[in-house]
């Protein structure tokens, strides 16, 4: 039984970090998992880091949804050497990734490991295979009408200040 609570957990966090929603509450997580420090958790941190830092540097409609406002009045080109530079800066960085070990990671590490690894190949997915801005003119709508209605929709900022950052975007 305590196995299922565990598996129940992880799909759980899985579901609710991939965006979905799943009736399971915080403490029931917490009393599954076990609390230990991994000897690696410190590097994995540091990559999570860096990997939040990339992307919301270089995609700052994302920043802007998430709350994080540093790059409001940016929005970023989309040309050809823009996504080839994102493709190469992912490869390089899974490969980072790859050279931690998971099994020196804490149950928690492990599976934000699993998930960042996941989101990683997603990224390289789209930017070398599937590339929507080439062949789904949608994904310009979400950038641009995406990155401006957070502006101007969330009160985070007085109403001039969002205007101005909606014009500089």
């Amino acid at each position: 039984m305590n196995n299922l609570r565990v598996i129940f957990a992880s799909a759980s966090l899985v579901l609710v970090l991939a965006g979905g929603a799943a009736a399971v509450s915080a403490q029931e997580i917490d009393a599954v998992r076990p609390r230990t420090t991994g000897r690696g958790d410190g590097a994995f941190t540091r990559l999570g880091d860096e990997f939040l830092d990339h992307v919301l540097s270089t995609r700052p409609h994302v920043a802007t949804r998430a709350g994080i406002h540093t790059h409001d009045d940016r929005l970023l080109p989309v040309t050809q050497s823009s996504l080839a530079a994102d493709a190469a800066w992912f490869r390089a960085f899974r490969a980072d990734l790859a050279a931690l070990p998971r099994a020196s990671l804490s149950f928690e590490r492990a599976l934000e490991y699993d998930l960042l690894t996941a989101r990683i190949e997603r990224e390289l997915l789209d930017l070398e295979t599937i590339r929507p801005y080439e062949t789904n003119p949608n994904t310009y709508l979400d950038l641009i009408a995406g990155g401006i209605q957070s502006l101007i929709q969330r009160e985070f900022s007085s109403p001039c200040r969002r205007m101005t950052s909606t014009t500089r975007r």
